[in-house]
């Protein structure tokens, strides 16, 4: 039997072929570059991708705010949310519950609630938002600009809203219903975006906001709270030439038998200007609560 020679000629391009190694090594170099190039342009790939769904404090938009709100309060909302100045990341599937908490948290006062947040792929996002609205100024008595009476602006809630340097609110303070409780101002640690914390106050509110409209066609000024003999609480209608007319419980606190809102509120319209006038209207009726004494003014 034959046994190959050990001085025989290696392989062609095999490893021990100083030519095929050179050729193996350059492939393997081949191999590692592609891979290589291949890797990092998934890498880049993957960057640009992660920035096309980043959104910036420029790509995120508000419901647009009612002529009462003053400039600069949605960014001062937008300032809340990039207070780190990272960008959100469109993708999180928590985002929007994230962003409803963060603004909602934030406790601007002229923001009542988060209605939701929309998500637009890939870099926008809408949040839509219930503002709150004026519906009241209180009487207050303080020494502001040399007058001794200031007034506050309310919603319906009686929530106290920002005033000074507001030039819608300024502007058009007289047109709005005033409520008077004697002057008293709220507790000196309440701030717009607080209640007042006074019952009356948020009754009185109410029945502003319920009125609407009809306050200025029916030439109203003031309401007043009252009292009764019961110890509920009752409000009348001032007009400016101080006419005075018995509303009554506020919204949703009426006694048995009297009249809702609304019920007062068609009265309102059916009255002539001369009964108006005359004051010593009872929209509280029917005519068992007509006959009662009607509750002096404080």
């Amino acid at each position: 039997m034959n046994r190959p020679s050990r001085n025989a000629a290696p392989t062609r391009f095999g490893l021990a072929d100083p030519l095929g190694r050179q050729l193996w090594i350059c492939a393997l170099m081949v191999i590692l570059f592609i891979g290589g190039a291949y890797a990092l342009s998934q890498s880049i790939k993957s960057q640009t991708d992660d920035k096309l769904y980043l959104v910036t404090k420029e790509r995120i938009s508000f419901s647009t705010p009612p002529n009462w709100i003053g400039e600069g309060v949605l960014q001062q909302i937008a300032d809340v949310l990039f207070v780190d100045e990272k960008p959100f990341d469109i993708r999180d599937r928590d985002l929007t519950k994230r962003i409803a908490t963060a603004v909602e948290e934030a406790e601007n006062p002229w923001v009542q609630s988060v209605v939701r947040v929309v998500k637009y792929y890939p870099t926008k996002i809408l949040v839509d938002i219930q503002y709150r609205r004026p519906v009241a100024m209180v009487e207050v008595k303080m020494k502001i600009d040399d007058a001794d009476w200031g007034l506050i602006p309310v919603d319906s809630q009686g929530v106290i809203l920002p005033g000074r340097g507001n030039g819608f609110l300024e502007a058009n303070r007289k047109n709005f219903p005033r409520i008077n409780l004697g002057g008293a101002a709220p507790d000196g640690t309440k701030k717009p975006g607080n209640e007042w914390g006074d019952v009356r106050i948020t009754e009185a509110a109410r029945i502003a906001d319920a009125l609407g409209s009809v306050w200025s066609r029916l030439n109203f000024h003031r309401i007043v709270a009252a009292s009764s003999e019961d110890g509920r609480n009752l409000y009348e209608l001032h007009t400016t030439e101080g006419s005075h007319l018995i509303w009554g419980s506020a919204p949703g606190a009426e006694r048995t038998h009297e009249n809702s809102a609304a019920q007062k509120i068609g009265m309102l319209l059916a009255l002539q200007e001369s009964q108006i006038a005359a004051g010593a209207v009872d929209l509280r009726t029917p005519a068992e609560l007509t006959s009662t004494t009607a509750p002096a003014a404080r």
